[in-house]
């Protein structure tokens, strides 16, 4: 395909952008869902060890009031055992990625 004078296209952005795009997808939804869960994230809370899950998902998964485990590096996390996983930090910047998102 010609776009005037020399300049040719052989279609190869049109892949790349497919390409870009599929990427997106696959990033997006890797970074918007509870590995826990697999839903997209609601209420998201933070751990120590910086993984994020679903305050639900988390709640699921405190044995001991105060202490969670993360589960997918085991590192332990303590919080308020009067609030419980209310207590840990949101993930801000994951509430708005999935505000943009909608």
């Amino acid at each position: 395909m010609s776009l005037g004078g020399s300049v040719s296209c052989n279609g190869t952005i049109g892949v790349m952008t497919l390409k870009t795009t599929a990427n997106a997808a696959v990033l997006s939804s890797h970074l918007t869902r509870c590995p826990l869960c697999s839903e997209l994230y609601d209420q998201p809370k933070v751990l120590a060890c910086f993984h994020t899950f679903c305050r639900a998902c988390l709640e699921k998964l405190v044995d001991t009031p105060g202490k969670v485990l993360c589960p997918q590096c085991n590192l332990e996390t303590q919080f308020s055992a009067d609030q419980g996983v209310d207590s840990l930090f949101s993930d801000y910047a994951l509430i708005n990625l999935l505000e943009q998102l909608k």
